[in-house]
């Protein structure tokens, strides 16, 4: 959010609309000139007046305008009356404070650019000394407004302190794009106040709340500049600690970038320098973006224990605890945990974390960490084919993603929901939702491969075969390229499916990418995968009449299925062998 000349308050207390200029708006100059006329043409006192308004905003509680102008108390209704008289202010009916407003916004902006810079930045300071009197119970309603009088009048300590208040206040409602604004005014703020140790660690501090916030717009490279500054200071200044919880943001910065080994290298020197200190909630922050980054490269039982590790230990008031996060460590943990073991087949127990998570989630009555949480969830329902129960999670959870502008959940769970669709026989809702959230991963590139894999299911399911068989090989390439092992078991599954039920079926190549499908899956632990494979080169070996092999492959794929309770799939494996029969 700016603050110059063309930005004011709205009807809404602590809340700023943004205009441009007087010249970009679309407004005649006649009409401005005109109103500037008026505006000189009243009384010294009642000019003054109007223009001490203008910065103090749109709305102007009375209190605040008398302790503002420079007016006697006699002469300040007076001047008032002729300013109502004029049109350009109107009494409001507010419950507290006598309220004043601008009849028009246009004449807001002209007595506002009337006053020359050095007047109106005295008069910005004179409305924050005013507020901090008059308001000094009530100052958390007013941090919106004095982070933006304070920057007005250039008393750069108290907009430093406001602006932060300010975001961190935004943050709490999940308020992300408003939130990353006010930390980068607080950012500028601080570079006019003397570099000492303490500022330079408030600096870096504040650009851990900054990236708290990026992340969940899908701003990556931007967290990871403002990080890498925060690194080279933290280095500078020799804090240990800092720079702990810088390698443990970068850690999880990189995994959303792809780039997972850095990720890696950067979580486990958190992870050490955590423990060195002693640091609890340095080794949570740590333990969370590692699974998380575990969880995507398949490499389950790291990610297990790195996840699993804050489950059992982030307990009782620390459950609602972000430890300096976005969303809190205790849901993300739980919900990466059920992904995982949904993934592994262990339903039971991703269940009970994914559940964990919603509820945590809901008694926190923190909207970003139930997004996370209906994500996992829904997830872990997907996979074990129940589509009636995982639906309604998911579509909660884009809902709420898309209220509050998280891109990076949003696009999340869009694809998750969508093969939800796709399972459930419901391409018509399936296809568009996959592929607009297609056309937002050049934003957010988050689970580019196992999205695009969706996608790809989807359009096997619609007989748009070409289309899908070229999803399959994106998915497969940038899984390779980033060393996905899942996605790329998944990319190799569908392509299979792709050649083995297209028109001109080329069932030698199809039984190859199965067999390569399941040996990757086999040797990760994706069981629910590896059922999915056999049955499929079932399906395949059937059609090549070797009844045997098809045999073998749908009676392991029934026994994994009723095995780890998936009843949706072990259903569909029957008929499948009832074919054979």
């Amino acid at each position: 959010m700016g603050v110059g000349g063309g930005e004011c308050p709205t009807g809404e207390r602590g809340r700023y609309r943004l205009t441009g200029p007087l010249d970009a708006l679309d407004v005649p100059a006649t009409i401005q000139a005109v109103l500037a006329a008026r505006i000189d043409r009243l009384s010294p006192s009642a000019k003054s007046l109007l223009q001490t308004a203008s910065v103090i905003g749109t709305d102007i509680s009375l209190p605040l305008l008398q302790a503002t102008a420079e007016l006697s108390d006699a002469a300040l209704p007076v001047a008032l009356a002729s300013l109502q008289a004029a049109e350009f202010l109107y009494e409001a009916k507010v419950v507290l404070d006598r309220e004043y407003r601008f009849k028009h916004a246009l004449t807001h902006d002209v007595a506002y650019q009337s006053l020359l810079h050095e007047r109106r930045r005295l008069l910005h300071g004179r409305v924050v000394e005013a507020i901090e009197r008059l308001y000094h119970e009530r100052l958390p309603e007013w941090v919106d407004r004095l982070a933006h009088h304070a920057v007005g009048g250039a008393v750069w300590v108290k907009a430093f302190g406001y602006l932060q208040q300010a975001g961190a206040k935004a943050m709490a409602r999940s308020a992300y794009q408003e939130a990353a604004s006010y930390f980068e005014q607080a950012l500028d703020a601080g570079r006019h106040l003397p570099p000492d140790r303490s500022l330079l660690q408030q600096m870096i501090d504040l650009r851990f709340d900054l990236r708290g916030v990026l992340i969940p717009l899908g701003r990556f490279e931007r967290a990871v500049e403002r990080l890498a500054e925060a690194e080279a200071v933290a280095e500078a200044l020799g804090d240990q600690r800092r720079l702990g919880r810088i390698s443990a943001y970068l850690g999880a910065s990189f995994r959303l970038l792809g780039e997972h080994a850095r990720s890696i290298a950067c979580g486990l020197r958190a992870l050490g320098i955590a423990t060195t200190l002693e640091d609890f909630a340095l080794q949570v922050a740590a333990n969370c973006y590692l699974g998380e980054t575990y969880a995507v490269v398949a490499d389950y039982p790291r990610a297990i224990q790195h996840l699993a590790w804050n489950s059992e230990h982030v307990a009782g008031e620390q459950l609602y605890e972000c430890f300096g996060a976005a969303a809190l460590p205790a849901v993300l943990s739980r919900a990466f945990l059920a992904q995982v073991l949904a993934d592994q087949g262990a339903f039971p127990g991703g269940r009970l974390q994914g559940s964990a998570a919603l509820t945590i989630a809901e008694a926190a009555q923190q909207p970003f960490s139930q997004v996370i949480a209906c994500w996992g969830l829904g997830y872990l329902y997907v996979e074990q084919g129940e589509t009636e129960t995982a639906i309604p999670i998911l579509e909660q959870g884009v809902e709420m993603a898309e209220r509050l502008s998280i891109a990076g959940w949003a696009g999340t769970l869009m694809p998750t929901l969508g093969y939800a669709y796709a399972v459930a026989g419901r391409l018509g809702e399936a296809i568009p939702l996959l592929e607009e959230s297609l056309k937002r991963l050049v934003a957010t590139r988050r689970g580019h491969a196992l999205f695009t894999a969706r996608l790809g299911h989807a359009y096997l399911g619609a007989r748009r075969e070409n289309e899908a068989s070229q999803l399959a090989a994106d998915a497969l390439s940038t899984a390779r390229r980033r060393g996905e092992r899942g996605y790329e078991a998944r990319a190799l599954h569908i392509l299979g499916e792709i050649v083995g039920h297209a028109a001109v079926p080329h069932l030698d190549i199809a039984i190859r990418h199965e067999r390569e499908a399941l040996a990757l899956a086999q040797e990760l632990g994706m069981r629910p995968l590896a059922a999915h494979c056999h049955v499929s080169l079932g399906k395949f070996y059937r059609r090549t009449a070797q009844r045997e092999q098809a045999q073998d492959h749908f009676t392991a794929a029934m026994a994994m299925y009723r095995e780890m309770d998936m009843r949706f799939w072990l259903e569909k494996a029957e008929r499948e062998t009832g074919e054979l029969a």
